[in-house]
């Protein structure tokens, strides 16, 4: 199994304002982002959630809310990073993880991720919530340059990390 996590980042690292994207329709990632997504199960926070640009064929929100409500294909999850994966590798043992965020999703579970997708939008924004990009080249120094492209007249890039 292989737990990657996918971000949509300024190039500082920049991925949040208020509890949601910089950016508004980007509809050239979240269609990437979709396809890449739709075969695996998902892991986000509840915040990552509501702003519905990932799904997968099963999708887990990561909360401690007891008022957050499941539906088909969406499930609550909680516990200690290693505990959800362990739990999630036990459900579908035959899928891949995909973490889609946010920013506590994304650290805490820092050390489980086996590759990284990382889309830089070549603009810089205002933001309240960041990404530690040094360290992700640093310590996942297998990386290629998956894909360039413009949407909504934003230039953008698509790097894959990987453990060496």
């Amino acid at each position: 199994m292989t737990t990657i996590a996918i971000v949509v980042s300024t190039p500082v690292g920049g991925i949040g304002i208020k509890e949601r994207m910089p950016w508004l329709n980007l509809t050239v990632m979240k269609d990437n982002y979709t396809d890449l997504a739709k075969d695996r199960i998902v892991l986000v926070g509840k915040t990552a959630f509501g702003q519905d640009y990932i799904r997968g064929e099963e999708t887990y929100v990561y909360t401690r809310s007891e008022d957050f409500i499941s539906g088909e294909n969406i499930h609550t999850i909680s516990g200690e990073p290693e505990e959800v994966i362990a739990k999630l590798n036990e459900l579908h043992p035959d899928k891949d993880i995909t973490i889609g965020g946010g920013e506590l999703l994304f650290t805490g579970f820092y050390d489980l991720i086996d590759e990284w997708r990382v889309t830089i939008v070549d603009e810089f924004v205002i933001y309240d919530r960041d990404l530690n990009l040094t360290d992700i080249q640093y310590r996942w120094k297998k990386h290629r340059l998956v894909a360039t492209g413009v949407d909504n007249n934003l230039n953008f890039s698509v790097w894959h990390y990987t453990k060496e």
